[in-house]
């Protein structure tokens, strides 16, 4: 997209110094249906970067422990959060 914008950019740069270079009696080398249909191709590529869906988020697998060891360890750790939420001053409810 930005490749195709500096593209242009440059396309009308170059046309913008020819132009200044021609006298007013002269044909110009500039049209506006030049630029139109530039632009048109940078609006194009634009419509479909937009309109392109967002790819969904995968969702992080969890592990489940179905030995008492596993159960403990999650017991465990809630009786050391409960702890320090009290030393700390909080209190969930």
């Amino acid at each position: 997209m930005l490749d195709r914008i500096a593209e242009q950019r440059v396309w009308l740069d170059k046309k913008v110094e020819e132009q200044a270079s021609l006298r007013l009696d002269e044909e110009p080398v500039l049209l506006e249906a030049d630029v139109v249909s530039g632009m048109k191709k940078v609006a194009s590529l634009f419509k479909k970067v937009t309109e392109k869906k967002k790819p969904k988020e995968k969702k992080p697998k969890v592990e489940k422990t179905d030995d008492k060891e596993g159960a403990e360890g999650a017991e465990d750790k809630e009786s050391a959060e409960k702890e320090q939420a009290e030393d700390s001053g909080e209190w969930d409810l």
